[in-house]
């Protein structure tokens, strides 16, 4: 299924020569928690308008317009940003609040951030993988753990409460729950844009 498949990916020994339209497939299933470890593990490597994705290097010489950025930011059909994270009043709170994100990271670090969003994860939004006795695999940020059970809180930011006696294996990933391959969904032009966004956001 679509597990061992991703899972296969993970391990590197995924053929080559799936491995595209394995990762289309995936990204694109009607399942969030395979779409979300899809989108990490087998991330499109264009940007929206189909040209390969610059480097960090080259989007640094872009200039940016945080006006259009916010739009980008707030968009459903570019970065979906605030579908996971807050800025103000606004967005919905899965990872980290962005309100104040320009007085912490450069330019250069919040590139880094987007494009590579597994590389630096806080304590708090590290994702647990639990797997259950009915054969679930369920992803998501720890909120609770008790002798009775936990809840995890998962990509779309419902909860899930997860009994201690229906759980065969709990461990963290290395991954976060913000997906590689958010530049699929914008230009590098767009790109620049979200960044100036949350670059001016102090």
């Amino acid at each position: 299924g679509a597990m061992a498949l991703l899972k296969s990916a993970e391990d590197g020994a995924l053929s080559t020569d799936i491995e595209f339209d394995a990762g289309e497939a995936l990204r694109s299933c009607r399942f969030d928690d395979v779409r979300m470890l899809a989108g990490q593990v087998l991330p499109p490597e264009t940007t929206r308008d189909g040209k390969p994705l610059p480097t960090i290097a080259e989007l640094m010489t872009l200039t940016g317009d945080a006006t259009r950025g916010r739009g980008v930011f707030f968009s459903e059909e570019r970065s979906q940003c605030y579908q996971c994270h807050v800025v103000g009043n606004e967005g919905r709170r899965v990872g980290p609040d962005l309100s104040a994100i320009g007085a912490k990271f450069g330019k250069e670090g919040l590139l880094e951030s987007i494009l590579n969003p597994s590389a630096a994860i806080a304590h708090e939004y590290v994702v647990w993988v639990v797997e259950t006795r009915n054969g679930d695999l369920l992803t998501g940020h720890l909120r609770k753990d008790t002798p009775d059970g936990i809840e995890l809180v998962d990509s779309t930011g419902a909860a899930i409460t997860v009994p201690a006696a229906n759980i065969t294996d709990r461990y963290q990933s290395d991954m976060s729950l913000m997906p590689n391959g958010l530049a699929a969904g914008m230009t590098a032009q767009e790109l620049a844009d979200v960044v100036a966004f949350l670059a001016s956001q102090k």
